[in-house]
Formats: structure tokens, sequence, C-alpha cells
């Protein structure tokens, strides 16, 4: 009798353990959720304008400096150091080591950036032009474009075209440009040249792809040059420095 007592009681003992460990089991949570950050690939799009009208290369018309119509036949240039900041400037996305060519060859390109986090912005930052290092290299140093692109490289010593401006202007004030006018040639080279840009617009990137737009407004890019009496310039004269301070006005909010 005494045994059979024991043997129940244990039996019981046992039951109420394993009911309390099955209950623990079942409100253990487990190890916590890990939250995740959406990544997304952001790609940069130019838009080029004429003030609030549309321009095509090649055929539409700008001013220069001296009031003569000229038309852009080709205009290209390079951007580094490209990155999303907030509105005081502070970067907080950014694209180590991507270089950007803009060619008005392809005006309607979508240059793929890199992946970030997803989030607000509230400005773009960009360098107009290469950083030393880089311009110190050639075309045969790189494996991938632009800068494996002989044609942007104006040599050793100068490095590569950081902005090359190419069009024909009405030399004869007749208010046509026509093939009998004469063209001009304008490339901006070496470290004098590099500038910084800020623009500022409230924007996000977000899902699995994201376009930053940026606007270029092409109607002062010959803003303070008399193209009829200097047709082609190469380096980093007077010249050239108004055109990269053109250049900077020209990149704005889309």
């Amino acid at each position: 009798m005494l045994m059979a007592l024991r043997s129940l009681a244990f039996l019981t003992l046992c039951t109420a353990l394993g009911m309390l460990g099955c209950k623990k089991e079942d409100d253990d949570p487990g190890p916590a959720a890990t939250a995740t950050t959406e990544q997304v690939i952001v790609k940069a799009y130019f838009l080029p304008r004429e003030g609030n009208d549309s321009f095509i290369f090649g055929s539409s018309y700008i001013p220069d400096g001296a009031g003569r119509d000229a038309i852009i036949t080709r205009m290209r240039f390079l951007i580094t150091d490209l990155r999303l900041t907030d509105a005081s400037a502070n970067p907080i996305r950014t694209f180590p080591g991507k270089v950007i060519l803009w060619d008005s060859n392809d005006p309607t390109a979508q240059i793929t950036l890199g992946t970030v986090d997803a989030g607000s912005f509230g400005g773009i930052a960009m360098t107009l032009g290469l950083d030393d290092a880089n311009n110190a290299l050639a075309p045969g140093d790189f494996m991938e474009p632009p800068l494996s692109d002989q044609t942007l490289y104006a040599g050793a010593g100068n490095g590569y075209r950081f902005y090359q401006l190419e069009g024909r202007t009405d030399a004869n004030s007749d208010g046509i440009v026509s093939a009998s006018d004469p063209t001009f040639s304008y490339t901006c080279i070496t470290s004098a040249m590099r500038r910084s840009d800020q623009i500022y617009y409230a924007s996000e990137v977000a899902g699995a792809m994201s376009t930053v737009n940026i606007g270029l407004d092409v109607r002062g890019l010959l803003n303070g040059v008399d193209v009829v009496a200097d047709l082609s310039e190469v380096g980093a004269g007077a010249l050239n420095a108004q055109l990269m301070s053109n250049l900077q006005t020209a990149i704005e909010e889309p």
C-alpha cells in the first residue's frame, strides 16, 4: 500500500513538472526579430532644359555673352563624390568611388549610382571634375568607363577633360546658325577647374529602385563668353573658369 502511494505521488509530480515545462515552452517568445533596412538601387537623371522650355542639342538656340545665338552640339562633364544630403548639406547617403559622365549624346540616360538605405534627403552635393589621384592616372589604368575612355583624356600632365562644350555660333549676327557659321570647342582641364556644387530639394529614395532627378538649365552656359572672339580654349584660363562657373549655375533642382 505504501509503495503504491509513493508511486502515485511520483507520477503526480512528474505530470506537474511536465505541464510546467510545456507552459514555459509555449510562453517563450524566442529570439527578438531583427529589423531590416530597405535597400534601394539609386540612379541619377539629368533633365536638360532652357529655362522653363524644352531644349534639343544640335538645334535649340542659346545666347552667348555678346548676345549672338549659338547651338550646342556636344556637352559632357565628369562628376565625382555625388551624395544625398540633409537640408544643412550634411551627407547622409553616399556612393564612394563612383564617377559619372554625363553626355548630351545620350541626354535621357539614367546613370546607376549604387545601393543605399532607403530614406528621405534634403539636397544633393557633388564635385565637378576628378580628384587628383584619379586625374593623375590614364585610361589604361581603368577597367571600365567612363575613365577608360581615351577620348576623355587630355594627356599626361593634364589628365582628364572635366568639361567639354562644342557647338556653332551665329558669327554674322543674322539670327540664323547655319552650316557656314564657325564652330567652337572648349575644354576645361586640371584641378584648378574642379568645382563643388550643392542643390537643395526635398525628396526620398524608396522601393527596389529610385531615380534622383537633377535639373540642367543650359540657357546660361555661354554667359560671359564672346564665342566669336575666342572659338577654342583648352586649359584652365579665365574663359574656362567662366564656363565652369556657368556649369555650376546650370545644375539645379529638377
